[in-house]
C-alpha cells in the first residue's frame, strides 16, 4: 500500500481472491467470529463487542462502530479495508485502510495505514513485528527438529554402510556395487550421494520425489547391478538369494539417504525463510497517511526491530521506538508535533491549520518525518 492508495484498488485485491467468503451481516447474538483461512467480504457494519480473529485478509463494506464501554477488535494476519467509519476500535492487521474517518481507536500494523478521514484521539502503533517473531521462532524450532533427526539418520546410515560392505564381502565372488556418482564402494563402506539427482528434483513435492526415487532405483539401480554382477548369480539359486538380500539392505540404506536430502532440503527452505523474514524486518519502513485533518490528542509509534543471531543459532528479538504526539499549541490555529527519536532524543514543532491536512508520517533512520501528501517531505527534528 502506497502512500496515497484508492480504497476501491485496495478493496479489489480482497474481493479477485480466488477463496473469498461473502457475508451480509455478522452472525446474529455472537461475539466472536472467526475467519480462519479465507479472505472475507463483509457488507455491513461491525457492531461494538464484537470480536473478529483470522489468518487472511478482510474487507468490511461499512462501518465498525464500537463505544467506549463496549469496543471492536479485529485482529488479523492479513490487510484490513474498511469502507466507512471506524470508533472505538482495537485493530491489528498487517495493512490498513479506512475510507472515512477515525476516532478513539487502537491500531497495530505491521505495515501500513491509510486513513481517507480524519485521525482523532487515536494511538498508532507501526512496524509490529510480533507475528514475524512467532513465525521465525517457530522456523527455528522446526529447523532444530530436522537437525535432531538427521543426526539420528546419519548414524542408522553410517552403520548401514559398514553393514553393507561387510555383506558384500562374505561373498567367494567380489561384487561390485560402485555406480559412478551415486554408489561408491570403498575404504569398508557402501555409501551412496543422492544430491545430483535430488538437484534435478527440486520442483517436485516429497511424495512424487520418493516415486522417482524408487522407480530410479528399481529400474535404475537394480538393472545395472545385476548386469555388473552376472557372473555371480548366474545359474546359481543361492548366490541369487544372497544378491537378492544385499539388494534389499541396498534399497534400504538408499530411502535412508533420500530421507537424509530430503531433511537436508527442508532445512535449507527453512533457513532460507527465515533469512528472508528477518530481512524484510529489516528493510520495513511502513507509512501514516491522512487525507483528513489529524487532531489533537493523537499519538503515532514506530517501532523498528532489531534481530541478532547468537551464537547458538537462535534469534535474539529487541526493537527501538520512535513516538510522536499532536497537540495543541499556544495559539489559536496552532498545533504541536512532540517527538521522541529511536535515541530517546525529544524535541517539537509547531504545526499549522492547513498543515495538519493531507499529511503522512514515517520512520527515516532514527527519527519520524513528516511530508503533506505528494509533496517534500519535512523533517519533524529541529
Amino acid at each position: 500500500m502506497s502512500e496515497v492508495t484508492d480504497i476501491q484498488s485496495v478493496a479489489e485485491s480482497i474481493t479477485t481472491a480466488d477463496d473469498l467468503v461473502k457475508i451480509q451481516g455478522l452472525p446474529p447474538n455472537k461475539s466472536f467470529f472467526n475467519t480462519e483461512d479465507h479472505n472475507y467480504l463483509l457488507e455491513g457494519d461491525v457492531p461494538g463487542g464484537i470480536s473478529i480473529t483470522g489468518e487472511r485478509s478482510f474487507l468490511v463494506q461499512g462501518s465498525i462502530n464500537g463505544s467506549n464501554s463496549n469496543p471492536s477488535r479485529i485482529h488479523i494476519n492479513g490487510d484490513l479495508v474498511v469502507t466507512g467509519n471506524v470508533c472505538y476500535a482495537q485493530i491489528h492487521c498487517r495493512n490498513l485502510h479506512i475510507g472515512g474517518s477515525t476516532q478513539n481507536s487502537r491500531l497495530i500494523t505491521s505495515g501500513n495505514i491509510a486513513i481517507d478521514g480524519d485521525l482523532a484521539c487515536g494511538k498508532l502503533t507501526l512496524g509490529d513485528y510480533e507475528s514475524d517473531r512467532h513465525l521465525i521462532q517457530n522456523l527455528q524450532h522446526e529447523i532444530a527438529r530436522f537437525r535432531t533427526d538427521r543426526e539420528a539418520i546419519e548414524r542408522r546410515i553410517h552403520q548401514d554402510e559398514k553393514r553393507l560392505d561387510r555383506a558384500c564381502k562374505t561373498t567367494h565372488t567380489p561384487l561390485n556395487f560402485n555406480i559412478k556418482k551415486i554408489i561408491i564402494h570403498q575404504y569398508g563402506h557402501v555409501r551412496i550421494d543422492l544430491k545430483s539427482i535430488y538437484a534435478s528434483l527440486t520442483d517436485r513435492s516429497q511424495e512424487q520425489t520418493e516415486s522417482v526415487l524408487l522407480e530410479f532405483f528399481a529400474k535404475g539401480i537394480v538393472g545395472f547391478l545385476a548386469r555388473n554382477n552376472r557372473q555371480y548369480i548366474d545359474g546359481n539359486q543361492a548366490r541369487e538369494k544372497v544378491f537378492l538380500q544385499i539388494l534389499k539392505n541396498l534399497r534400504s540404506l538408499f530411502m535412508l539417504v533420500a530421507q537424509r536430502e530430503s531433511i537436508d532440503l527442508q532445512i535449507s527452505r527453512a533457513e532460507s525463510q527465515v533469512q528472508q523474514l528477518v530481512d524484510s524486518l529489516h528493510s520495513r519502513a511502513p507509512t501514516v497517511s491522512i487525507q483528513g485533518i489529524i487532531i489533537p490528542e493523537t499519538q503515532l509509534e514506530f517501532t523498528q526491530p532489531r534481530v541478532q543471531c547468537l551464537d547458538n543459532g537462535e534469534m535474539d528479538f529487541d526493537h527501538g521506538l520512535a513516538t510522536i504526539e499532536i497537540q495543541p499549541g499556544r495559539e489559536a490555529n496552532q498545533y504541536q508535533l512532540l517527538l521522541t527519536d529511536l535515541n530517546g532524543e525529544d524535541c517539537s514543532q509547531e504545526l499549522t491549520e492547513a498543515e495538519r491536512k493531507n499529511i503522512s508520517f514515517r520512520l527515516c533512520e532514527d527519527q519520524i518525518i513528516w511530508a503533506p501528501l505528494s509533496m517534500d517531505e519535512k523533517c519533524v527534528a529541529a
